[in-house]
């Protein structure tokens, strides 16, 4: 049978349900604004019905008329709503929504949530429903999962970015070429800054990654860990491994606004030459003059030969990379001076005391322990001895 949709809501959140259910399925749905305008087209509907219902709508008196309809096994409810901004009246019945549900609830959407948490399950559960030959036994179970995943996925990726960042807050790493220190603040959004360095054969390859959410940030976090337990050891296979990354959060999300930022930067040991990769806004400013603002290009998406850039190395030459979330917070400022102003001036100076002055001004405006967003900054300096091989 074919699959309907239809939404019954004429409350604020119907603008957000309808931006929700484009992203997750080409079925176009059918609103209704009234309870019983509902039931009068679905009293001789044989198709299978997913219904995505206000919470508000619990409080319409015509809705008790409609429970009947919920033993139907060609019809499933979603529920949604903003929690934050819910009546407790309306709270109330939602915590009893199993049981007046019964077997029709699939699950709920809560919009004061990330709505990435619920768009890939449930663009799984649409596109398999339309194909499915038995729909009711296909999601009785819908529901458990829905309500299981919601606090299971967030939870364990806020523990697996706390466990990354617990490495990375402050870092420093040295060879016989170069010293790198690393800086780490975190943020209240979605997602957030991750970066890892990688040894290959010509040198080492630094990452500098930001998401807006954490199902993309797991996914970030899985490729870090895939690609050094294979120890490839190629500047451009790594990015092709990347690349397929890409492809996979595309798929999964279905939304450009969730695609992932990137910097991916090369140093040669021997030539002392960096190549680098920059998809996103990110800030990259030398003691010696390199300035570049990032671009609005995105991975996967323009090709990667057009964002490839060469810089010569010099010995006692200091590099920055900064993430978009630190540029956001800062506002473009340090201590009252643009940042780019401020960076070259203070990276002739010091690298360290550079990074340990730019997140302390940071902090100085936040009353608590996080800023808005993950703000990240890498600082390479490289040795003043070392001589570029001919």
């Amino acid at each position: 049978m074919p699959l309907k949709i239809v939404i019954c809501s004429d409350g604020e959140e119907l603008g957000l349900i309808k931006s929700f259910l484009e992203l997750v399925t080409p079925i176009k749905p059918k609103v209704f604004a009234k309870t019983n305008e509902l039931m009068n087209q679905l009293n001789d509907e044989k198709d299978d019905f997913f219904i995505f219902l206000s919470a508000e709508k619990l409080m319409d008196p015509a809705c008790a008329d409609f429970f009947p309809y919920y033993k139907r096994e060609n019809l499933k409810v979603f529920l949604y709503f903003n929690w934050d901004n819910l009546e407790d009246s309306i709270r109330e019945l939602l915590k009893k929504r199993k049981t007046i549900f019964g077997q029709a609830l699939a699950g709920v959407i809560d919009f004061s949530r990330p709505h990435e948490i619920f768009a890939p399950s449930i663009r799984d559960l649409l596109n398999s429903a339309t194909v499915a030959g038995n729909f009711g036994e296909m999601v009785d179970n819908y529901q458990l999962l829905i309500d299981n995943m919601v606090q299971k996925e967030l939870k364990g990726l806020r523990d697996l970015k706390l466990a990354h960042h617990s490495y990375v807050k402050l870092r420093s790493e040295k060879n016989k070429f170069f010293t790198m220190t690393s800086r780490y603040l975190a943020g209240l959004a979605s997602g957030g800054d991750f970066f890892d360095t990688i040894s290959t054969e010509r040198g080492g390859v630094v990452i500098l990654s930001s998401t807006s959410s954490y199902v993309v940030s797991g996914m970030v976090l899985a490729k870090f860990e895939e690609i050094k337990r294979k120890k490839k050891n190629n500047f451009e296979e790594i990015m092709q491994d990347f690349l397929l990354l890409s492809k996979d959060i595309r798929n999964t999300m279905n939304d450009e606004k969730m695609m992932p930022k990137f910097l991916f930067m090369e140093v040669d040991h021997a030539q002392l030459q960096l190549r680098y990769a920059c998809f996103g806004d990110f800030l990259v400013v030398s003691s010696l003059g390199l300035v570049d603002t990032g671009n609005e290009m995105l991975f996967g998406v323009n090709p990667i030969e057009e964002s490839y850039k060469n810089h010569q190395l010099n010995g006692g030459e200091r590099i920055m990379l900064a993430s978009p979330g630190l540029l956001f917070v800062s506002n473009g400022k340090v201590q009252g001076q643009p940042i780019i102003s401020y960076l070259r001036e203070e990276l002739k100076r010091d690298g360290s005391n550079c990074i340990n002055e730019l997140f302390f001004s940071l902090k100085e405006n936040v009353s608590g322990e996080y800023v808005s967003h993950d703000s990240s900054a890498i600082v390479i300096e490289v040795k003043k001895n070392v001589v570029r091989e001919v």
